[in-house]
Protein backbone atom coordinates (compact mmCIF):
# COMPACT_ATOMS: atom_id res chain seq x y z
CA UNK A 1 0.00 0.00 0.00
CA UNK A 2 2.89 2.34 0.65
CA UNK A 3 3.58 2.35 -3.10
CA UNK A 4 0.15 3.72 -4.02
CA UNK A 5 1.06 7.31 -3.15
CA UNK A 6 3.80 9.23 -1.32
CA UNK A 7 2.92 8.24 2.23
CA UNK A 8 5.77 10.35 3.65
CA UNK A 9 4.33 13.68 2.58
CA UNK A 10 3.04 15.84 5.46
CA UNK A 11 -0.50 15.84 4.05
CA UNK A 12 -0.36 12.46 2.32
CA UNK A 13 -3.03 10.69 4.37
CA UNK A 14 -5.30 13.74 4.42
CA UNK A 15 -5.09 14.30 0.68
CA UNK A 16 -5.84 10.66 -0.05
CA UNK A 17 -8.83 10.70 2.31
CA UNK A 18 -10.20 13.83 0.63
CA UNK A 19 -9.83 12.21 -2.79
CA UNK A 20 -11.60 9.06 -1.59
CA UNK A 21 -14.48 10.85 0.12
CA UNK A 22 -15.00 13.28 -2.76
CA UNK A 23 -15.26 10.28 -5.06
CA UNK A 24 -17.74 8.58 -2.74
CA UNK A 25 -19.87 11.68 -2.10
CA UNK A 26 -19.14 14.41 -4.69
CA UNK A 27 -21.13 17.09 -2.85
CA UNK A 28 -19.49 16.37 0.53
CA UNK A 29 -18.38 19.42 2.54
CA UNK A 30 -14.73 18.60 3.19
CA UNK A 31 -13.93 21.58 5.43
CA UNK A 32 -14.89 20.03 8.81
CA UNK A 33 -12.99 16.85 7.93
CA UNK A 34 -9.87 18.87 7.08
CA UNK A 35 -10.34 20.87 10.28
CA UNK A 36 -10.65 17.70 12.33
CA UNK A 37 -7.46 16.28 10.82
CA UNK A 38 -5.55 19.51 11.46
CA UNK A 39 -6.78 19.52 15.05
CA UNK A 40 -5.53 15.94 15.44
CA UNK A 41 -2.09 16.99 14.15
CA UNK A 42 -2.05 19.94 16.54
CA UNK A 43 -2.94 17.72 19.49
CA UNK A 44 -0.40 15.01 18.76
CA UNK A 45 2.40 17.50 18.08
CA UNK A 46 1.95 19.22 21.46
CA UNK A 47 0.54 22.48 20.12
CA UNK A 48 -2.99 22.05 21.45
CA UNK A 49 -3.64 24.21 24.54
CA UNK A 50 -3.56 22.20 27.76
CA UNK A 51 -1.91 19.08 26.32
CA UNK A 52 1.59 17.70 25.86
CA UNK A 53 2.84 16.12 22.67
CA UNK A 54 2.10 12.44 22.15
CA UNK A 55 4.87 10.37 23.77
CA UNK A 56 3.70 6.82 23.02
CA UNK A 57 5.63 5.23 20.19
CA UNK A 58 2.99 2.70 19.16
CA UNK A 59 -0.20 4.71 19.64
CA UNK A 60 1.17 7.73 17.81
CA UNK A 61 0.17 10.23 15.12
CA UNK A 62 1.00 7.81 12.30
CA UNK A 63 -1.43 5.27 13.73
CA UNK A 64 -4.16 7.90 14.12
CA UNK A 65 -3.61 9.00 10.50
CA UNK A 66 -3.60 5.38 9.35
CA UNK A 67 -6.91 4.74 11.06
CA UNK A 68 -8.31 7.95 9.55
CA UNK A 69 -7.33 6.66 6.11
CA UNK A 70 -8.56 3.11 6.72
CA UNK A 71 -12.06 4.18 7.73
CA UNK A 72 -12.33 6.43 4.65
CA UNK A 73 -11.50 3.41 2.51
CA UNK A 74 -14.09 1.29 4.31
CA UNK A 75 -16.73 4.03 3.95
CA UNK A 76 -15.95 4.31 0.24
CA UNK A 77 -16.34 0.57 -0.20
CA UNK A 78 -19.56 0.52 1.79
CA UNK A 79 -21.06 3.27 -0.37
CA UNK A 80 -19.98 1.40 -3.50
CA UNK A 81 -21.74 -1.61 -1.98
CA UNK A 82 -24.94 0.50 -1.84
CA UNK A 83 -24.82 1.41 1.86
CA UNK A 84 -26.31 4.84 2.55
CA UNK A 85 -24.09 6.99 4.77
CA UNK A 86 -24.90 10.64 5.35
CA UNK A 87 -22.51 13.58 5.25
CA UNK A 88 -22.72 14.07 9.02
CA UNK A 89 -22.12 10.38 9.64
CA UNK A 90 -18.98 10.53 7.50
CA UNK A 91 -17.78 13.48 9.60
CA UNK A 92 -18.51 11.64 12.86
CA UNK A 93 -16.66 8.53 11.68
CA UNK A 94 -13.68 10.62 10.54
CA UNK A 95 -13.46 12.47 13.86
CA UNK A 96 -13.78 9.20 15.80
CA UNK A 97 -10.93 7.69 13.76
CA UNK A 98 -8.69 10.73 14.23
CA UNK A 99 -9.16 10.91 18.00
CA UNK A 100 -9.85 7.31 19.04
CA UNK A 101 -6.51 7.14 20.88
CA UNK A 102 -6.38 10.76 22.08
CA UNK A 103 -6.78 9.37 25.60
CA UNK A 104 -3.12 8.39 25.59
CA UNK A 105 -2.09 12.06 25.51
CA UNK A 106 -1.23 13.67 28.84
CA UNK A 107 -2.40 17.07 29.91
CA UNK A 108 0.20 19.77 30.28
CA UNK A 109 0.45 19.45 34.08
CA UNK A 110 0.91 15.67 34.11
CA UNK A 111 4.66 15.10 34.29
CA UNK A 112 4.61 11.55 35.63
CA UNK A 113 5.63 8.88 33.13
CA UNK A 114 4.06 8.79 29.66
CA UNK A 115 0.60 8.40 28.23
CA UNK A 116 1.08 4.63 28.19
CA UNK A 117 -0.15 4.58 31.78
CA UNK A 118 -3.62 5.35 30.41
CA UNK A 119 -3.88 2.17 28.33
CA UNK A 120 -6.69 0.88 30.53
CA UNK A 121 -9.51 3.38 30.13
CA UNK A 122 -7.93 5.43 27.35
CA UNK A 123 -11.13 5.07 25.29
CA UNK A 124 -13.11 7.01 27.89
CA UNK A 125 -10.42 9.69 28.01
CA UNK A 126 -10.68 9.96 24.21
CA UNK A 127 -14.45 10.31 24.47
CA UNK A 128 -14.10 12.98 27.17
CA UNK A 129 -11.82 14.97 24.85
CA UNK A 130 -14.40 14.82 22.06
CA UNK A 131 -17.18 15.97 24.38
CA UNK A 132 -15.06 18.88 25.60
CA UNK A 133 -14.06 19.93 22.09
CA UNK A 134 -17.35 19.18 20.29
CA UNK A 135 -17.99 22.74 19.11
CA UNK A 136 -14.43 23.26 17.89
CA UNK A 137 -14.69 20.01 15.91
CA UNK A 138 -17.91 21.17 14.20
CA UNK A 139 -20.02 18.62 16.12
CA UNK A 140 -23.29 19.06 17.96
CA UNK A 141 -23.41 17.57 21.45
CA UNK A 142 -25.62 14.75 20.16
CA UNK A 143 -23.09 14.03 17.41
CA UNK A 144 -20.26 14.09 19.96
CA UNK A 145 -22.16 11.46 21.97
CA UNK A 146 -22.41 9.33 18.84
CA UNK A 147 -18.69 9.77 18.16
CA UNK A 148 -18.16 8.45 21.68
CA UNK A 149 -20.18 5.37 20.81
CA UNK A 150 -17.99 4.80 17.76
CA UNK A 151 -14.83 5.09 19.86
CA UNK A 152 -16.16 2.53 22.35
CA UNK A 153 -16.06 -0.01 19.53
CA UNK A 154 -12.25 0.14 19.48
CA UNK A 155 -12.17 -1.51 22.91
CA UNK A 156 -11.56 -5.12 21.92
CA UNK A 157 -12.54 -6.35 25.38
CA UNK A 158 -16.08 -4.97 24.99
CA UNK A 159 -18.98 -6.06 22.79
CA UNK A 160 -20.19 -3.76 20.02
CA UNK A 161 -23.67 -5.17 20.63
CA UNK A 162 -23.73 -3.41 24.02
CA UNK A 163 -22.97 0.07 22.65
CA UNK A 164 -26.10 2.32 22.67
CA UNK A 165 -26.11 3.52 19.05
CA UNK A 166 -28.89 5.82 17.85
CA UNK A 167 -29.39 3.84 14.65
CA UNK A 168 -28.13 0.89 12.60
CA UNK A 169 -25.96 3.07 10.34
CA UNK A 170 -23.99 4.34 13.31
CA UNK A 171 -23.51 0.78 14.47
CA UNK A 172 -22.00 -0.23 11.14
CA UNK A 173 -19.73 2.84 11.33
CA UNK A 174 -18.68 1.75 14.82
CA UNK A 175 -17.85 -1.67 13.45
CA UNK A 176 -15.91 0.01 10.63
CA UNK A 177 -13.89 1.99 13.16
CA UNK A 178 -13.08 -1.16 15.11
CA UNK A 179 -11.90 -2.71 11.85
CA UNK A 180 -9.99 0.40 10.73
CA UNK A 181 -8.14 0.56 14.06
CA UNK A 182 -6.99 -3.05 13.74
CA UNK A 183 -6.21 -2.91 10.03
CA UNK A 184 -4.17 0.28 10.40
CA UNK A 185 -2.04 -1.31 13.12
CA UNK A 186 -1.45 -4.68 11.53
CA UNK A 187 -0.75 -3.37 8.02
CA UNK A 188 1.55 -0.51 9.03
CA UNK A 189 4.73 -0.62 6.96
CA UNK A 190 6.77 -0.74 10.18
CA UNK A 191 4.31 -2.74 12.29
CA UNK A 192 6.92 -5.26 13.42
CA UNK A 193 9.32 -2.53 14.50
CA UNK A 194 6.53 -0.72 16.33
CA UNK A 195 5.79 -3.85 18.36
CA UNK A 196 8.92 -3.00 20.33
CA UNK A 197 7.41 0.38 21.14
CA UNK A 198 4.32 -1.50 22.27
CA UNK A 199 6.54 -3.40 24.71
CA UNK A 200 7.87 -0.10 26.06
CA UNK A 201 4.28 1.09 26.55
CA UNK A 202 3.40 -2.20 28.22
CA UNK A 203 6.12 -1.73 30.83
CA UNK A 204 4.44 1.46 32.03
CA UNK A 205 0.90 0.18 31.97
CA UNK A 206 -0.41 -2.08 34.70
CA UNK A 207 -1.43 -4.87 32.34
CA UNK A 208 2.06 -6.29 31.71
CA UNK A 209 1.16 -8.54 28.81
CA UNK A 210 4.77 -9.12 27.73
CA UNK A 211 7.89 -10.26 29.56
CA UNK A 212 10.46 -9.09 26.97
CA UNK A 213 10.84 -7.43 23.59
CA UNK A 214 11.04 -10.78 21.87
CA UNK A 215 7.94 -11.93 23.75
CA UNK A 216 6.05 -9.04 22.16
CA UNK A 217 7.00 -10.40 18.74
CA UNK A 218 6.09 -13.98 19.64
CA UNK A 219 2.71 -12.98 21.01
CA UNK A 220 2.03 -11.07 17.79
CA UNK A 221 1.20 -14.49 16.34
CA UNK A 222 -1.54 -14.98 18.94
CA UNK A 223 -2.83 -11.48 18.28
CA UNK A 224 -2.83 -12.13 14.56
CA UNK A 225 -5.17 -15.10 15.00
CA UNK A 226 -7.30 -13.22 17.51
CA UNK A 227 -7.55 -10.25 15.14
CA UNK A 228 -8.76 -12.43 12.27
CA UNK A 229 -11.56 -13.78 14.46
CA UNK A 230 -12.37 -10.33 15.82
CA UNK A 231 -12.60 -8.79 12.35
CA UNK A 232 -14.73 -11.65 11.05
CA UNK A 233 -17.09 -11.23 13.98
CA UNK A 234 -17.15 -7.43 14.12
CA UNK A 235 -17.11 -6.48 10.42
CA UNK A 236 -17.59 -9.49 8.15
CA UNK A 237 -18.07 -7.13 5.18
CA UNK A 238 -14.61 -5.57 5.52
CA UNK A 239 -12.99 -7.68 2.81
CA UNK A 240 -15.78 -6.87 0.33
CA UNK A 241 -15.71 -3.17 1.17
CA UNK A 242 -11.94 -2.94 0.75
CA UNK A 243 -11.88 -4.92 -2.47
CA UNK A 244 -14.48 -2.55 -3.91
CA UNK A 245 -12.45 0.45 -2.78
CA UNK A 246 -9.11 -0.71 -4.20
CA UNK A 247 -10.74 -1.84 -7.45
CA UNK A 248 -12.40 1.54 -7.96
CA UNK A 249 -9.60 3.78 -6.69
CA UNK A 250 -6.55 1.91 -8.00
CA UNK A 251 -7.86 -0.79 -10.37
CA UNK A 252 -6.44 -3.45 -8.02
CA UNK A 253 -8.70 -6.43 -7.47
CA UNK A 254 -7.55 -7.32 -3.97
CA UNK A 255 -7.67 -6.26 -0.34
CA UNK A 256 -4.21 -4.76 0.11
CA UNK A 257 -4.59 -4.63 3.89
CA UNK A 258 -4.88 -8.39 4.00
CA UNK A 259 -1.81 -8.74 1.76
CA UNK A 260 0.27 -6.42 3.95
CA UNK A 261 -0.75 -8.23 7.13
CA UNK A 262 0.06 -11.60 5.57
CA UNK A 263 3.54 -10.38 4.59
CA UNK A 264 4.25 -9.21 8.15
CA UNK A 265 3.09 -12.57 9.50
CA UNK A 266 5.33 -14.48 7.08
CA UNK A 267 8.40 -12.31 7.77
CA UNK A 268 7.90 -12.55 11.53
CA UNK A 269 7.69 -16.34 11.39
CA UNK A 270 10.98 -16.36 9.49
CA UNK A 271 13.03 -14.04 11.70
CA UNK A 272 11.89 -15.52 15.01
CA UNK A 273 13.99 -18.59 14.26
CA UNK A 274 17.07 -16.42 14.76
CA UNK A 275 18.65 -15.30 18.05
CA UNK A 276 17.07 -12.37 19.88
CA UNK A 277 19.99 -10.06 19.08
CA UNK A 278 19.84 -10.94 15.40
CA UNK A 279 16.04 -10.55 15.31
CA UNK A 280 16.36 -6.95 16.44
CA UNK A 281 18.95 -6.31 13.73
CA UNK A 282 16.41 -7.50 11.17
CA UNK A 283 13.87 -4.90 12.26
CA UNK A 284 15.40 -1.70 10.96
CA UNK A 285 12.97 -0.47 8.34
CA UNK A 286 12.86 3.30 7.91
CA UNK A 287 15.07 3.84 10.96
CA UNK A 288 12.09 3.30 13.26
CA UNK A 289 14.07 1.83 16.15
CA UNK A 290 16.65 4.63 16.34
CA UNK A 291 14.37 6.43 18.76
CA UNK A 292 13.68 3.36 20.90
CA UNK A 293 15.41 3.43 24.26
CA UNK A 294 16.91 0.14 25.49
CA UNK A 295 14.62 -1.70 27.94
Amino acid sequence: MADLFNVDGPDAALNEVLTILKSAVPCLNLFPIVHGYRTMETLYSGNFPGYQACNTGYHDLSHAAGTFLAIARLIHGAILDSDRITEREILMASIAAAFHDAGYIQDVNDREGTGAKFRTGHEQRSIDFILQQAGKLELTLAEADSVGCLIRCTDMSASVANVPFLNARLEILGRMLAGADLLAQLSDQVYLEKLLFLYAEDLESKERRYCSQIDTLRKAFEFYEFSKRHLARTLPQQDRFLRLHFETRWNISDNLYREAISRHHTYLSTILNASEEFVLKLLRRRGTLKTLCPV
